[in-house]
């Protein structure tokens, strides 16, 4: 069987006559080798189970056939077998469902409908999420079955699924997989910091990673392993390394990165990495911004103010409307990838600043950056922090939390935690010399000042730790 291959999954008491039908006919298209039905592919004496959950891994597409009696089969004691979690039918299903990189596809077959949340097992609820295709009896039955083959044949080809050919709709969305995607390798000058929740739809963001490489738009993420990516895919994929300190690796990262994308969700603020990458791209900006789950948008106004951030929630959305937005996503993401490379070319436009403007503009931020860079360099001994601002991380453990700190002129501090205003003034410090001891309710800070850094030692009831600051400039 071919690597890219096509998975039929039926119940046979059900759809064993329509699934052999389709079969045939996608086999004209694609060759008996992209496919498997398991009367035709299991070897004789077998264990199925095994056998299924062996093959599915190596499929690039699982269509899952339903009839009208699929959900309410039922075996030999009277019990409905979808219920069993033996079931093959049911074990199919959750091994597609989980396994990455694979296009799970519910096909309706001779009337049925889908089914509803309440007539499946929970675990089973996300395959309702999924665009169905629909296959009709004759005189539609051809028809049906070459424009599911039409949408698989992408799929097979270059891993994605062109949705919109299926459920008998014949116009394309922007989202047409065509074109293979190019290969390239990671461009550390051109590419995006994608930061994102920890339980992103793996999904969701495949189809995220996949769009933006279309466009030979570089990607960063922490890890690749979850999303399924090809051996193709991977050159154009940048992420952490273990080996390397993870807030530095990542900062940098951050730092470099041509255009942020945020996608936004429930547990982005109860992240302190996320929450700081917010707080930079938004600083800085040059960034795009999506909700991906359900997550408030009474939460996103309070960091967009009135900006647009589309909805990109597989649970809210047709797979369809998710990913023509994506599409959209990655058009925005590639404009801001854009500006930051062509300064030049803006200054030929007809509407371009005077080049004695610019000379002003360069020899003016020239002064400005010399001015940071000395006052970052040199900061004289016994000087008072009173009126700054320092910026940095706070280590417990293997924790990591971002924090700035206001040191007021009256001698009382002001916290701030990543992605948060601050808090308010609580506690004081006290400075001698370059020695620093500051304190916010329970929590004590004491470090020396080196240069421009401000590191050493905290406390709490939590945990003992240390912290390392840099004087900020915003």
């Amino acid at each position: 069987m071919a690597q890219e291959a096509i998975f039929i999954g039926y119940r046979r008491d059900d759809t064993a006559d329509v699934a052999g039908r389709i079969f045939d006919a996608l086999a004209q298209r694609f060759g008996k080798s992209r496919l498997f039905k398991d009367v035709d592919n299991i070897p004789p004496g077998a264990d199925f189970g095994a056998y299924i959950q062996t093959v599915l891994p190596r499929c690039r597409v699982a269509l899952i056939l339903i009839g009208p009696d699929w959900l309410e089969a039922r075996d030999e004691a009277g019990n409905r077998r979808l219920d069993d979690p033996h079931d093959w039918v049911r074990v199919e299903i959750e091994t597609a469902l989980k396994t990455d990189g694979i296009d799970v596809v519910p096909v309706l077959v001779n009337g049925a409908s889908m089914p509803r949340a309440q007539e499946l097992p929970e675990n089973l609820h996300v395959l309702l999420r999924r665009n169905a295709a629909v296959i009709r009896r004759d005189p539609d039955f051809h028809d049906d079955v070459d424009r599911l083959a039409t949408a698989l044949s992408s799929s097979v080809q270059t891993g994605m699924l062109d949705l919109a050919t299926l459920g008998g709709e014949r116009k394309a969305t922007a989202m047409r997989a065509g074109a293979a995607i190019p290969a390239f390798k990671f461009d550390a000058k051109r590419y995006v910091f994608i930061s994102y929740p920890k339980d992103i739809d793996t999904a969701l963001m495949r189809t995220i990673i996949r769009s933006l490489l279309k466009r030979r738009i570089g990607v960063w993420v922490y890890d690749t392993a979850p999303f399924g990516l090809t051996e193709a895919e991977r050159p154009a994929v940048s992420r952490q390394h273990a080996a390397k300190d993870f807030t530095q690796q990542s900062l940098k990262a951050l730092e470099e990165a041509s255009c942020v994308l945020l996608l936004l969700g429930r547990a982005t603020a109860g992240s302190a990495f996320q929450s700081r990458e917010v707080d930079v791209a938004l600083s800085r900006q040059r960034y795009v911004a999506a909700k991906v789950d359900d997550i408030a948008y009474a939460e996103l106004r309070t960091m967009f103010a009135d900006k647009h951030v589309p909805d990109l929630n597989p649970r809210s959305n047709t797979d369809e409307i998710v990913r023509q937005r994506v599409e959209d996503l990655a058009d925005d993401v590639a404009a801001v990838v854009s500006q930051r490379r062509r300064p030049a070319a803006l200054a030929s436009s007809a509407t371009s600043t005077p080049p004695s403007r610019h000379w002003l503009a360069f020899i003016a931020s020239t002064a400005i950056f010399a001015a940071i860079v000395l006052g970052y360099v040199y900061w004289p001994r016994g000087a008072s922090l009173g009126g700054t601002i320092w910026e940095g991380d706070v280590v417990v453990g293997s924790q990591s939390t971002g924090m700035r700190v206001r040191f007021n002129a009256d001698g009382r501090p002001e916290i701030q935690l990543s992605g948060y205003a601050f808090a308010g003034e609580r506690g004081r410090w006290t400075q001698a010399g370059q020695v620093v001891d500051f304190d916010d309710d329970s929590n004590h800070f004491h470090g020396t000042i080196v240069g421009d850094r401000l590191s050493g030692s905290y406390s709490s009831p939590n945990g003992e730790g240390t912290f390392s600051f840099e004087r900020s400039q915003r």
